[in-house]
């Protein structure tokens, strides 16, 4: 009775501890409702039908979870007084009778279904109420005996029998007596009680016995749903019972059927039966149409048009509380509590995968309890979205989640994982033979002996032949190229490609071969063309890239050992996975978001902390056997107990590389047996190099890790960079990692073998690493700022470029103080610009200027230092080429510096800076002399125009080195300038002679002349351009003179007749006493600008028996008189064709008889006017024509004339007058 009582308070106290709880959310029950908040309609449309009176048959309609039964049992407790009963279907199995598709089978089986449903029904319609209330019904059921009823049988017993033995047999029952009363006192006392009580238990039991046992004939037939006469009647089960049902309903008066779960069977047949049923019951005048039947089944139950209206009386539709729709909702709020990890998204992802309000429920509770039991009881960092996860899909699919749990292979959730595995290896055997491939193109590039394409040219051309003979032409696209075309750079290499002939010579005979696939030729011996890409695109950067390629490789090896079902499908899809596996959506989906994952056993199992797994057996076993288990990442549950298990000879084997076992023993492995690992690690193979790599890629426990590797490794450095696959960017990783964990003088000794071996600036040395990248300070600054300013000193680094802003600014310091830098523009740039970047600008334009000027002391003394000054000069101010606006102290000062050191600098310095100095004497005025230095340094001033264009600097220069071409060639460029300064004190005569004999333009020459107003240079022409001569002619600079007439003759006697018309007056009064050339003669008649007396002076030079034909020609053309001599001589040197102009010009000069004679000797139409008697003439209407006879009109030598026509032609006509006897004089 105690423990009873103690087990009804325990059950009290923890229902009260769930309610009260406020970890977890309240349990809620997956049984309908009975209040529903949602409905009001739903129960005023039953109610509305369950008082009609013409309504028998209600249909409650929805699907699966909508709500059906709810609704039913909210009205039922809110509004309805009449007894109920309730018949429900859902757990009744028919699956005896499934699976025979015979048509007759089927009849039979629907026939045998509809019996087991009535039969169902009318189980529950008589087990609902008591017996007593049924009488009369031949059906009854067992029933818990009263025990009360009991005690009173056996104490009426008790009384009768005792009775009946005592008179039935008084001498037996009497010595019984006496036998009991002979021990006396309370004993004889204590005996009747013993028997009494003995008796009444007795007595008891076998009543109770009696009334158990009388009715189990009964229940076995109602349990087998026979109910009466034999399975085989004809008649249903309803049909042969119904006057029990009738009896029921009477005596029971119960007045609504709620039936669900009908629809399950999609047998519709049933609701015939039950619809003659309720019109039976209902017509029974006793029962008097009272009885309502409410279904509560889903819509989709009747398929055809009309045939639900037929069935029922009233229909209620019900929408369903949850869909896949809005299920959303209802799970937020059912996981909002404060404990619930659970984010909205989640909810918002996975909800339309739950549309049952019965799943949702459950799926509710069941994850209070697993994450009540799993994450606070185990207190493992568990994620509640993925154990939600969990739950949800062991709802919706409880078969295989069963399977889960027993770790069957055909887990669909052990299965997809399977599936991934097997994708990371295939990927990774892809990924290792591209790997590979790249390896074995760095060690061709490695090893490439040809390293011009012209080379490479070469040996294709030859590969061609089988390098048996050398090609010395082609012919390909209908074009011929020689050997000399296809080494030119221009040459299209993708030429050779094509169908060719090729044509090649050995020592004793040419021939030539068509090769229709050169590609393939050339690949066999050597690939040549992708060899040529490789040189045109830079060896370099073909391995770097290869090494990059090499490296990510590598790394998308290692991500993919540790990727996730997420990221595997997020890269790849969900091909890999099985095909039941895809058919799962939810599943996919849960793989898909991370929600599933490999760790599911956490999820669903308790951990015991201190076990070894079967997984860290087999890697103490793999080591055992020299045979690896698993890669790097085999994950080992319980390091410590895997450590004491294994010997300390065993961390020597390469089996143990694993990240696990190595972290431990580095954090807590004693000396023996971490000595024994960094021995193995340190031993430079590549199985160690890989494992490293491996590990400082994962990115954990680097501190003890980089200490230890480092100490006393001097080749540590070079094991890594002598990997081709080593770019820089991880080198830069490594040594961070180093700078931060190991010390200075071990990371320095890793570069000692480098100056040894190929200097300190091989790119592949640690100083070669922090000079090769401007930005290799800000990839190393993660270090800390004291060791790698120690490590800089230690190795005497000189950055040329590197990038100082952001990084430490004792880094900065440490580096512009210790001088630890190039003096270079870009290095100089990057200190300004940390240091002075209001001054930065500059430097481009006056970098020495801005160094003087900044007062930045440190920076100077590195300047002017004399070790470095000239290199300075050279490598910035000369190598900047912006940098050319130096002032003239700047510039002055480097020469001072220079000057006695790198006159060729000084004199590259001049011809770069823009300065221009004032005064010429102030450079390299240290130097007062005429000293070599100083006149090379002044003429390449002269040259680059870097003084100004002054009088004073000319004379300056002309006084200490004389008039040297610089100087000339300086005027020259500045005369402009010199000439808007003629008033200038300084110009003496004999600096503006020594002008002329500067090779100066025609123009410039000409200007000189005008500006100084040189008129009467009497000096030799000779030295002077024939050009000059010609200006100084037209300027009338020359003074006339016989003298100058014959060295012009000379020198320009082409120029002697335009230099005597600039002095015509001159030229005139000496005609007599110069030489005159016929041609100058021919000359000076034709030219307009000598006046008709000049002409007639210079004809007095000529004798009519020495005249020429060119001179006659002009005379002929001549407008005044030439004189008879000069005239008969034209004529008679003149072709006919000539003699018209001179007979024209020159009439006046002979008599009418002789021009009778003259007209004779020319064309025969003008023989006409060679007879002096009188007649009529006729002659062309032309203009020479109308001026000769005109002339002759006027002489009286014809009448008159006039025009006239000759047929179509256009005619002069006149007569000719009689010759008088006296002859007409001539004028």
């Amino acid at each position: 009775m105690f423990e009873r009582i103690k087990r009804k308070m325990n059950k009290r106290a923890l229902v009260n501890s769930v309610n009260i709880r406020e970890s977890g959310r309240i349990y809620e029950a997956l049984t309908p409702t009975d209040d529903i908040g949602h409905g009001e309609e739903y129960l005023a449309a039953l109610g509305w039908a369950l008082a009609q009176p013409n309504i028998h048959n209600i249909a409650v309609s929805g699907p699966y979870g909508s709500g059906k039964s709810s609704a039913i049992k909210t009205y039922l407790k809110r509004y309805e007084d009449s007894e109920v009963v309730y018949i429900s279907l859902a757990a009744f199995d028919l699956k005896e009778s499934e699976g025979n598709d015979e048509p007759d089978s089927q009849n039979t089986n629907r026939k045998i279904n509809e019996e087991k449903l009535e039969a169902a029904i009318l189980k529950q319609l008589f087990y609902s109420v008591d017996g007593k209330r049924i009488p009369q019904s031949r059906y009854r059921k067992l029933q818990a005996g009263k025990n009360w009823k009991s005690i009173w049988v056996a104490v009426a017993l008790a009384i009768i029998i005792p009775a009946i033995l005592y008179f039935s047999f008084p001498k037996n029952a009497q010595g019984f007596i006496d036998w009991v009363n002979a021990f006396g006192g309370h004993k004889t006392q204590l005996i009747y009680g013993i028997l009494a009580i003995a008796a009444f238990y007795v007595l008891a039991c076998i009543v109770g016995w009696f009334r158990r046992s009388g009715s189990i004939k009964e229940i076995k037939i109602l349990d087998k749903a026979t109910l009466g006469s034999a399975a085989s009647s004809e008649e249903s089960i309803f049909n042969k019972n119904m006057d029990e049902i009738v009896y029921f309903f009477e005596s029971t008066k119960k007045k609504i059927v709620i039936i669900e779960d009908l629809d399950r069977f999609e047998n519709s047949s049933i609701f015939v039966a039950l619809r003659e049923l309720n019109s039976v019951i209902n017509n029974n005048e006793k029962i008097n149409g009272n009885v309502k039947f409410v279904y509560a089944i889903k819509d989709d139950m009747f398929k055809k048009p009309g045939e639900r209206t037929k069935f029922f009386d009233f229909i209620i539709p019900i929408v369903p509380y949850i869909s896949s729709v809005n299920s959303r909702e209802i799970l937020r709020e059912k996981m909002k509590l404060a404990s619930y990890d659970i984010s909205d998204k989640y909810i918002s992802l996975v909800s339309p995968y739950i549309s049952d309000m019965r799943d949702l429920t459950s799926i509710c509770n069941e994850f209070n309890v697993f994450k009540n039991t799993l994450k606070g009881k185990q207190q493992l960092n568990l994620i509640d979205e993925n154990m939600l996860s969990l739950v949800i899909y062991k709802n919706l699919y409880p078969n295989d989640f069963a399977e889960l749990e027993n770790e069957s292979a055909s887990s669909l959730i052990r299965m997809a994982f399977k599936n991934k595995r097997d994708q990371i290896s295939k990927q990774n055997e892809l990924i290792n033979k591209k790997k590979q491939n790249e390896k074995e193109i760095l060690a061709e590039i490695e090893h490439e002996a040809l390293k011009s394409i012209k080379e490479l040219k070469l040996a294709l051309l030859n590969s061609l032949t089988g390098f048996e003979s050398a090609v010395y032409m082609i012919y390909v696209a209908n074009k011929q190229y020689t050997l000399k075309n296809i080494l030119q750079d221009d040459f299209d290499v993708e030429l050779l490609k094509k169908n060719l002939n090729v044509y090649w010579m050995t020592p004793n005979t040419n021939s030539s071969t068509s090769i229709s696939n050169p590609e393939e030729v050339v690949k066999q011996n050597g690939d040549y063309f992708t060899r040529i890409e490789r040189v045109k695109k830079g060896l370099a950067k073909c391995k770097n890239d290869s090494r990059r390629a090499v490296e990510e490789y590598e790394k998308k090896i290692n991500e993919m050992k540790s990727y996730s079902m997420k990221q595997i499908i997020v890269e790849f899809g969900i091909e890999f996975l099985d095909d039941k596996v895809k058919e799962n959506d939810l599943l996919v989906f849960m793989l898909r978001n991370g929600y599933i994952e490999e760790n599911f056993e956490n999820y669903i199992n308790y951990f015991h902390p201190n076990s070894i797994t079967k997984d860290d057996m087999n890697f103490i076993l793999g080591i055992r056997n020299h045979r690896s288990v698993g890669d790097y990442t085999y994950t080992i549950s319980n390091p410590e107990r895997v450590y004491s298990m294994l010997q300390v000879y065993e961390f020597k084997q390469v089996e143990v590389f694993n990240y696990d076992m190595v972290d431990y023993v580095l954090d807590n492995g004693d000396s023996s047996a971490l000595d024994n690992l960094l021995e193995k690690l340190k031993d430079q193979s590549q199985e160690s190099i890989d494992f490293i790599k491996a590990y400082v890629e994962r990115d954990k426990h680097l501190d003890v890790f980089f200490r230890l590797i480092c100490e006393d490794n001097d080749e540590f450095w070079d094991s890594l960079v002598a990997d081709d696959a080593m770019t820089k960017e991880k080198q830069y990783k490594y040594l961070v990692n180093m700078l931060k964990y190991a010390t200075v003088e071990d990371i320095a000794a890793m570069n000692d073998g480098w100056v040894e071996d190929e200097g300190d600036n091989s790119v592949d040395s640690l100083v070669g690493l922090l000079t090769s990248d401007e930005d290799s300070l800000k990839k190393i600054s993660e270090a800390p700022a004291d060791k790698t300013i120690a490590l800089i000193n230690k190795l005497e680094i000189e950055f040329s470029d590197v990038n100082i802003q952001g990084i430490d600014e004792k880094i900065q310091n440490a580096i512009i103080d210790g001088w630890s830098y190039a003096l270079n523009p870009k290095m100089l740039h990057r200190i300004f610009a940390l240091k002075l970047p209001e001054h930065e600008e500059k430097l481009d334009v006056q970098n020495y200027t801005a160094i003087l000027e900044s007062d930045f002391k440190s920076l100077i003394e590195y300047v002017q230092d004399d070790r470095f000054f000239g290199d300075y000069v050279k490598n910035v101010v000369l190598e900047m080429e912006t940098n050319m606006q130096e002032p003239t102290e700047s510039i002055e000062d480097i020469l001072e510096r220079l000057s006695d050191k790198s006159i060729d600098l000084c004199l590259q310095l001049l011809e770069k800076e823009n300065a221009v100095w004032n005064d010429i004497s102030m450079c390299l005025a240290s130097e007062e002399n005429a000293t070599e230095t100083k006149e090379l340094l002044w003429k390449k001033l002269l040259e680059c125009d870097k003084i100004k264009a002054s009088w004073e600097n000319y004379i300056a220069f002309d006084n200490m080195f004389g008039p040297e071409k610089e100087l000339g060639a300086f005027f020259k460029r500045h005369i402009n300038e010199f000439l808007s300064d003629v008033d200038n004190e300084a110009i003496t005569d004999e600096i503006i002679i020594g002008l002329l004999y500067i090779d100066l333009s025609e123009d410039e020459f000409r200007r000189c002349i005008q500006v100084f107003e040189i008129n009467n240079y009497a000096d030799s022409i000779a030295s002077f351009s024939k050009e000059k001569i010609s200006v100084l002619i037209e300027e009338k600079a020359l003074l006339f003179s016989t003298e100058r007439w014959e060295e012009m003759g000379t020198v320009a006697p082409e120029l002697r007749i335009k230099y005597a018309k600039s002095k015509s007056k001159e030229f005139i009064k000496t005609i007599d006493q110069i030489e005159l050339r016929t041609t100058e003669i021919n000359e000076i008649l034709v030219d307009d600008e000598f006046s008709e007396a000049d002409k007639k002076a210079v004809l007095g030079r000529i004798t009519a028996e020495k005249l020429e034909v060119d001179t006659a020609l002009i005379l002929k053309d001549v407008p005044f008189s030439i004189g008879r001599p000069l005239a008969d001589a034209a004529w008679r040197v003149l072709e006919t064709d000539m003699r018209y102009a001179l007979l024209l010009n020159q009439i006046s000069l002979f008599k009418d008889d002789e021009l009778a004679s003259m007209f004779g000797e020319l064309d025969e139409v003008y023989h006409t006017l060679s007879d002096r008697s009188k007649h009529k003439f006729k002659l062309a209407d032309t203009k020479y024509n109308n001026d000769l006879l005109t002339v002759l009109a006027k002489r009286d030598y014809i009448t008159s004339f006039k025009p006239d026509k000759d047929g179509k032609e256009n005619v002069l006509v006149g007569f000719v007058k009689q010759i008088k006897s006296a002859p007409v004089l001539a004028n």
